[in-house]
């Protein structure tokens, strides 16, 4: 018998309950600290954890409630923001750097550090390579973050993957 597509993930999620169960498989832990009501605090101990403090330490890092206004469609988590003096190559800006980072309001403290640790990476990936989007620095960069596929957002009645997830 073949399994694909949501069938699939499911009795992949629940051999691996069973695993866990067993103590055969290390849980998968949840980073669930609190988040500070100042984002800024929390961006200059990640600045330093992950990204041994190469990002700027005065670049403006806010909540956002305006975020997702007039969005229909889709839902922004977060948005980096950044400025270039010219086109480079495709995905690449010459002389690029971070000039904000928003984070939606309303999310809980896991989706909060993981979209906060993102938008760094794209603020990251525009300082030292020039390079904006999700391209292969960008995933790179992610996955020495601890975020090796993507992002995993749970909401209160089913589990929603980002659609840049690889």
């Amino acid at each position: 018998m073949s399994y694909s597509g949501k069938a699939r993930k499911d009795l992949l999620n629940r051999f691996k309950k069973q695993l866990a169960e067993k103590g055969e498989l290390e849980a998968f832990t949840v980073d669930d600290r609190p988040v500070p009501s100042d984002i800024k605090s929390l961006y200059l101990e990640l600045n330093n954890e992950l990204f041994e403090g190469t990002l700027p330490v005065d670049l403006p890092v806010v909540f956002s409630a305006t975020l997702n206004k007039g969005r229909r469609s889709t839902r922004c988590y977060g948005k980096a923001y950044y400025a270039a003096s010219a086109f480079g190559k495709k995905g690449h800006r010459l002389n690029c750097r971070p000039t904000k980072i928003e984070i939606a309001v309303g999310m809980t403290n896991r989706a909060t550090r993981k979209t906060l640790v993102h938008e760094m990476c794209h603020a990251f990936c525009y300082k030292e390579f020039g390079e904006v989007g999700h391209g292969k620095q960008f995933w790179l960069k992610m996955r020495k973050c601890g975020y090796p596929k993507g992002h995993f957002f749970p909401n209160e009645q089913e589990g929603e993957r980002d659609k840049w997830a690889l």
